[in-house]
């Protein structure tokens, strides 16, 4: 098949389905992933699509956002395993900084079924999908919704007005997903909003858990987060080659793998 053939077939098939990862598209046009992620950079930089939690959608926010509803499918059964794996890692009384995304949804979920727990904690959020997880705050000791400008389609407030919000706390932890995990360990982010809300909630909290499903690796977004190892925990359904697993063992990182 020649690369203009497959370039329209993507696109056929990314206006058939919201999102589609990089495995499932190299599935459907068997080639291999590096042939697609190479097909999608140069679609994504002709702006006819979105680069997006380790896939793609057709391009057409404005913010070119991907919705909710869509992203919450993918790795759905993964996404579960590692929310119920990193409730492990939250201690009665904390304070949390949780971003809006659908694996922190799904930790979130969880910690909704041990309710001692959640009785106990103090929780920060932009995500009106958590708030309603968590009865808009009525599960918990306090809740604080960060405001901003809202993304109906995201399911969350983003911006400048956000992030100042948020400076004001100080946590003991903060729970991010990151978009995509590069080969050198890099976490990075598609889009600006983003990277300024992860970075500052790692600055505000102790510690910083890292939710991430195997579709993000080995992915990289054009906007570097921070290095793996800046994190505290990693929760995961990734398994590293032991070359990633000699860097990393070197360093605090502790690695919870679903």
């Amino acid at each position: 098949m020649k690369q203009e053939e497959r370039r329209q077939k993507i696109l056929d098939i990314l206006t058939m389905v919201p999102i589609a990862t990089v495995l499932e598209l190299a599935e459907q046009l068997t080639v291999t992933p590096e042939t697609i992620r190479k097909d999608l950079t140069e679609l994504a930089a002709a702006g006819e699509i979105v680069r997006i939690h380790g896939g793609a959608a057709l391009a057409g926010d404005t913010d070119g956002s991907v919705p909710y509803l869509a992203r919450e499918k993918i790795r759905n059964q993964e996404k579960i395993d590692i929310g119920r794996a990193a409730v492990n890692l939250i201690d009665m009384g904390d304070s949390l900084i949780l971003e809006g995304s659908t694996t922190v949804s799904a930790l979130c979920s969880a910690m909704a079924e041990e309710k001692n727990l959640l009785k106990t904690l103090t929780i920060v959020t932009n995500s009106f999908h958590i708030a309603s997880i968590l009865e808009m705050g009525e599960l918990c000791s306090k809740f604080f919704f960060l405001g901003g400008r809202m993304s109906s389609s995201e399911q969350l407030a983003r911006g400048p007005l956000t992030i100042d919000f948020m400076k004001k706390f100080c946590v003991n932890k903060a729970v991010l997903s990151g978009a995509a995990l590069g080969e050198r360990l890099l976490v990075s982010a598609y889009y600006e909003n983003d990277r300024i809300f992860q970075k500052t909630a790692m600055e505000c909290a102790d510690q910083t858990i890292l939710l991430l499903d195997s579709s993000k690796y080995p992915e990289s977004a054009v906007m570097e987060v921070a290095h793996l190892t800046e994190f505290d925990y990693l929760v995961t359904g990734i398994r590293f080659d032991s070359e990633k697993k000699n860097v990393l063992d070197g360093s605090s990182l502790t690695i919870v793998e679903v």
